[in-house]
């Protein structure tokens, strides 16, 4: 979509006039996957606009942290959210509540993933208050996922990731891997023994999400050297659906 609707563009509205003098986007797209189990994917891709130079797009994620000081609280503030940075491409979410049954702590977890083609991490969270005209403040928390240096365009997945309690959140990876086509950019998200491929095609300025498919599906993606439909090793196809070296098959 046009860049200047990030920044609250209306179409008519003079209001909003001043996003297409002072936006610094030409182009900005994100798609939102539903993977199977609760978990989801967000595909993002944007292009600086070229009179305004390389830009240091961040995404920022926004929690509400109002510390309770007990569970029978949560009545009344049950959106309260700790949010942990484990490492420069993951983030830990835990929530205080149960937002359906008063008084009852939560033991869900949730986990956001990130990969981008261009360098990029987490920042440290940082706790701020939103000031509102007629009934005070709240807490929140926020996180950014930013760029090492300016960029003219990047391509960047989040994978969010979720369990009912730590012991059921499942392990995931997400990550760069290569393509078959040079210009193309593909990611891989294993996620419980699966891989979940998101690939992005080259539209001549920025890279846009091309297609999502599965290790194990039965169909060959761009990515895949092998898919025999199931994600077991030691049938010349392994859990990555790619090649087995030196395998051999049997007579048949």
């Amino acid at each position: 979509m046009d860049g200047a609707y990030v920044y609250g563009k209306v179409e008519g509205n003079p209001a909003y006039a001043e996003a297409e003098t002072y936006g610094w986007l030409e182009a900005f797209d994100r798609w939102l996957i539903q993977l199977p189990g609760g978990h989801f994917l967000v595909a993002d891709s944007f292009l600086a606009r070229a009179d305004r130079g390389p830009v240091s797009a961040t995404e920022t994620w926004v929690f509400y942290e109002d510390p309770l000081e007990d569970v029978e609280d949560c009545k009344y503030n049950e959106l309260n959210v700790e949010v942990t940075r484990l490492d420069d491409h993951t983030v830990e979410l835990q929530p205080t509540c149960v937002s359906l049954f008063y008084e009852r702590q939560s033991t869900a977890v949730g986990q956001i993933l990130a990969a981008s083609h261009a360098p990029g991490q987490f920042t440290e969270p940082e706790v701020f208050e939103n000031r509102k005209q007629w009934s005070g403040g709240t807490i929140h928390e926020r996180i950014r996922y930013a760029p090492e240096a300016p960029v003219e365009h990047d391509a960047r997945v989040f994978a969010l990731i979720a369990g009912s309690s730590p012991e059921s959140l499942p392990a995931a990876s997400l990550e760069q891997v290569d393509c078959a086509d040079p210009d193309a950019l593909c990611f891989a998200l294993t996620l419980d023994g699966g891989v979940t491929h998101i690939d992005f095609d080259w539209d001549g300025q920025r890279h846009v999400l091309g297609g999502v498919w599965g290790c194990g599906d039965g169909a060959l993606g761009e990515s895949e050297g092998c898919d025999d439909g199931n994600i077991t090793s030691g049938d010349g196809c392994s859990t990555a659906c790619q090649l087995e070296p030196h395998f051999v098959c049997d007579d048949a």
